[in-house]
């Protein structure tokens, strides 16, 4: 059956006001269905112009759909197995299965989406302000952005697990929580890939949070266990704090911090425990891309503390620093851990794992590692640093 212009408002084929159809039903280019009724369909549907479904539509799809046109629903629709690769807008009740987001696919949802199993490919957008319900699985390679609320109450199913969680950002997706935006329930998140990012400005909340590879920044909340295995984390954009709310284990990760005097900087704050194991870095980072670098005397006698945390901390002895330039000509080191002295124009730098400080050889107050593992030792809660975001020390 090929529709061209036609308004379905209720054939008699089973009872009023529906229509079932055991047929292949295909809406060509160029054309468009609208639908006010009952649409059921038992034969391959396939969309490739307009399809709009209205607010007191009701759809079923119970074989195989495809969307290469527009989709709009603004009623009731529901479908076994999805594939998108046009633009779809969901502003009321969308239920699938087996959602596939193909290359050039764009979704849209401002209503209420649940699924089993979702994959947006490399290539494809999602963007929910609405609510998404992650009942199975959810695999991301494109780009996902959630400013709205998603459930993740899945346990995963067979492709999901082999990239370790019910959510899976991988192989260079993009999966962004903004500030409005949220993502709860016991499901877990991972992220696999070089080129993947994970940017999370609200709420990331999961059974666990487990990174390898690729990015993880914003400056939002992480509620769970957090795993930080190769990766480079980026706390605030432009300045501000990723927190985590839980135990943390780091490896092989690189913190970037950006520093601007007299004392700000980014900073991450964990609530729970902290161990840091080999490989980790920070490099704290001063901008200057549009005029010279800035004098080292704009820091003097300054203390920057880039980690707070609540609880116990382990590995702050093997974290090694860079202090970085970043100019027009590119990125310059100025001093680093293990290039000794340490000094930047004519001042000292020491640094004990979560704070950097700059002083005049002689007049420069700084905690030794040492009495920070003895404080840590001491406190029943751990370590914390003190000051708030800076200090700024005595001349």
């Amino acid at each position: 059956m090929i529709v061209a212009e036609f308004e379905l408002a209720g054939m008699l084929l089973d009872g009023p006001g529906t229509c079932w159809t055991r047929d292949p039903l295909t809406i060509e280019a160029g054309h468009r269905l609208v639908n006010v009724g009952w649409l059921f369909t038992d034969g391959e549907f396939a969309n490739e112009g307009q399809w709009i479904n209205r607010a007191n539509g009701v759809v079923r799809h119970q074989a195989y759909a495809s969307n290469a046109g527009s989709l709009f629903n603004d009623g009731q629709y529901r479908s076994g197995f999805f594939r998108n690769a046009g633009r779809l807008v969901n502003r009321a009740a969308f239920e699938v299965n087996d959602f596939t987001n193909a290359p050039g696919g764009d979704v849209f949802n401002g209503g209420t989406f649940a699924h089993t199993r979702l994959v947006n490919e490399a290539g494809a957008r999602v963007e929910t302000c609405g609510t998404l319900v992650c009942r199975g699985g959810l695999v991301n390679a494109g780009e996902f952005l959630v400013s709205g609320r998603v459930e993740n109450e899945g346990s995963g199913w067979d492709a999901v697990p082999a990239a370790g969680g019910a959510i899976a950002n991988c192989d260079g997706g993009r999966f962004t929580v903004t500030a409005d935006g949220s993502v709860n329930g016991p499901g877990t998140y991972v992220q696999t890939g070089a080129q993947s990012i994970t940017r999370v400005d609200g709420t990331l909340a999961a059974g666990s949070i487990d990174i390898t590879g690729g990015q993880l920044a914003g400056a939002g909340l992480l509620t769970g266990v957090v795993g930080l295995s190769g990766v480079l984390v980026c706390p605030g954009d432009p300045r501000g704090t990723l927190t985590i709310d839980g135990d943390v284990f780091a490896e092989d990760t690189c913190f970037e911090i950006a520093l601007t005097a007299p004392g700000l900087c980014d900073r991450v704050a964990v609530t729970g425990n902290a161990r840091f194991g080999a490989g980790v870095r920070v490099d704290f980072l001063i901008a200057a891309p549009e005029g010279p670098a800035p004098d080292s005397h704009a820091f003097a006698n300054t203390r920057f503390d880039w980690l707070d945390v609540a609880g116990r901390v382990e590995g702050l002895g093997g974290i090694a620093w860079r202090l970085v330039l970043i100019g027009q000509g590119g990125c310059t080191i100025l001093a680093r851990s293990d290039a000794g002295p340490c000094r930047w124009g004519g001042l000292d730098i020491g640094f004990d794992g979560a704070q950097i400080s700059f002083g005049r050889p002689g007049r420069f107050v700084q905690g030794s590692l040492a009495s920070m593992a003895a404080r840590s030792a001491a406190s029943p809660t751990g370590f914390r640093t003190p000051g708030g975001p800076w200090t700024r020390l005595r001349d």
